[in-house]
C-alpha cells in the first residue's frame, strides 16, 4: 500500500515539475514571439499580471479605446437599422440635373475582388470599360439589393449597351463570404456585366467614406461619365423622379455636357 502511495507521490511531483517547465516555456515564448492576432489575448493577460506600470497603463488605455469603438459601432448599426425601417435610409431626393464638371469628383480608388476572383481597382476598371456613361451601384447589406435592382433596370432599359458595376462592401463575419456574395449579386446582372461585381473586404471604412455611404443598410447609385467623374448620385429607395433622371441624364453626358 505504502509503495503505491510513494509511486503516486513521485508521479504527482513529476507532473508538477512538468507543468512548471511548460509554463516557463510558454512565458518565454510569449516574451519572444512578435505580436500577432493569434496571441494578442495571451500577451494582454501577461501584461496585465506581470507587466510594468507603464505597460499596464497602456493596456488599460488600449482596452478603453477598443471598447469605445465597439460601442460606437453598434450604435451606428442600430441607428442605420432604425432609419432603414423608417424610410429605407432615404435622407433626400437626388437632383434632376448633372453635377457641373468643375465640381464633380473623380471616382475614388477602391480595391476589391471581382466575380471571377481577380484583384481589381474599381476606378481603373470603370475608366476603361466604355466611352459611354456608366452606372455604379454600391451597398453593404443584402437588404439593399431590391433597391439596386430598381436603379439598374431603369438604366439598362434606356442604355442596354452601357456597363453597370456593383460594389459590395463587406464587414465583420461577412468578409469570409465574399465569393458567395459576389456570385449572388452577379445573378441579377446581364450576361455582359456578370464580372462587374466588386467585393471589398479591406479598408472598408475608407471605401465607405470615399463613396459617401453614410448608412450600411441602404443602396447608392452613381452616374459616372467617360472621364471617370461622378456626375450624379442617389441613395435609398429610388423615387419615380430619380428613375426618370437616371434615364434622361446620360443622354446629356453622351452629348458632351
Amino acid at each position: 500500500m505504502f509503495g503505491r502511495l510513494a509511486t503516486a507521490a513521485r508521479a504527482a511531483g513529476g507532473a508538477k515539475r512538468l507543468s512548471v517547465q511548460l509554463t516557463t516555456r510558454a512565458a518565454a515564448r510569449h516574451c519572444l514571439t512578435p505580436l500577432r492576432p493569434s496571441n494578442t489575448r495571451s500577451l494582454s493577460m501577461w501584461t496585465k499580471w506581470f507587466g510594468s506600470k507603464e505597460e499596464k497603463e497602456k493596456l488599460v488605455e488600449q482596452n478603453k479605446i477598443r471598447k469605445e469603438q465597439l460601442v460606437q459601432k453598434y450604435r451606428d448599426e442600430f441607428q442605420d437599422m432604425r432609419e432603414f425601417k423608417k424610410n429605407k435610409g432615404k435622407r433626400g431626393i437626388a437632383p434632376n440635373a448633372l453635377n457641373k464638371v468643375g465640381s464633380a469628383s473623380a471616382f475614388p480608388t477602391i480595391c476589391g475582388i471581382s466575380t471571377s476572383g481577380k484583384q481589381v481597382n474599381a476606378a481603373d476598371v470603370i475608366a476603361t470599360s466604355s466611352t459611354q456613361p456608366t452606372l455604379v451601384l454600391s451597398c453593404c447589406r443584402d437588404v439593399a439589393r431590391p433597391m439596386l435592382e430598381e436603379y439598374r433596370k431603369a438604366f439598362k432599359a434606356a442604355y442596354p449597351s452601357s456597363a453597370v458595376y456593383q460594389i459590395v462592401i463587406l464587414e465583420g463575419f461577412h468578409r469570409h463570404l465574399k465569393n458567395m456574395v459576389a456570385k449572388a449579386f452577379a445573378q441579377d446582372l446581364d450576361a455582359a456585366d456578370k464580372d462587374n461585381v466588386i467585393v471589398v473586404t479591406e479598408q472598408t471604412e475608407a471605401a465607405k467614406n470615399a463613396l459617401e455611404m453614410f448608412s450600411s443598410m441602404t443602396a447608392y447609385a452613381y452616374l459616372v461619365d467617360s472621364q471617370n467623374r461622378i456626375r450624379w448620385m442617389a441613395h435609398g429607395q429610388p423615387t419615380a423622379g430619380e428613375l426618370e433622371s437616371l434615364a434622361s441624364l446620360p443622354k446629356q453626358l453622351m452629348k458632351g455636357d
